[in-house]
């Protein structure tokens, strides 16, 4: 998945004190967990070989529900980030500016969380995406509970929810992109030099 231009910006001028520091610790974490979609969504699009023995039913839900634990993993992670940025500049000048771009931020990403826990219904430790009510996850029990006498979902129904489930998770990826380019969109505007050099904390 391709950053987006900000944080392209963010990570050319990031000073050599920080890359020491927590800050350059969280931002990893965002990082990751942003390449991590990517590969989710790689993986997602695939069948398992026979010789995991995983079922393509359980493969695709371990997937989708990955991907979807993944994103919101990704805005607590930009959370933390944004936070620990603010606190080194806390007895900097331009202070004030930095804390009122993340307080832009993390308002953004919690319009975005908020609808992540509309559509579980309640927090990932509490509940699953695809509940016992869904039809992959009756296929999935129908699998464990009636093993070789299990019939296989028609083709075409297990296709219509792949690709509807497929097209809801690069969604998300795009919503991610648009998290992490304007969580630091403000802040690059702050911070950032004419010479494209960063105000030091």
């Amino acid at each position: 998945m391709m950053l987006p231009a900000a944080v392209e910006r963010f990570l050319d001028a990031l000073p050599e004190e920080l890359r020491k520091d927590s800050v350059w610790n969280d931002l990893f974490e965002c990082l990751e967990s942003y390449e991590t979609l990517t590969d989710i969504s790689m993986i997602a699009m695939y069948n398992p070989e026979g010789k995991l023995n995983v079922s393509k039913i359980r493969y695709l839900l371990f997937t989708l529900e990955a991907h979807l634990n993944e994103f919101y993993i990704l805005t607590e992670r930009i959370n933390v980030f944004l936070k620990r940025l603010e606190r080194s500049y806390c007895k900097h000048p331009v202070h004030a500016h930095i804390k009122a771009a993340v307080e832009r931020a993390k308002d953004n990403i919690k319009a975005e969380q908020e609808r992540i826990r509309k559509a579980r219904g309640k927090h990932v430790h509490e509940k699953r995406y695809f509940d016992s009510g869904s039809d992959l996850r009756k296929m999935s029990l129908d699998r464990s509970r009636y093993g070789d006498d299990f019939t296989p979902p028609i083709r075409r129904q297990w296709k219509r929810i792949k690709v509807r489930e497929l097209k809801k998770l690069r969604a998300r990826n795009h919503i991610a992109f648009r998290i992490f380019k304007f969580a630091l969109v403000d802040i690059n505007k702050v911070l950032l030099n004419k010479d494209g050099t960063m105000t030091r904390p």
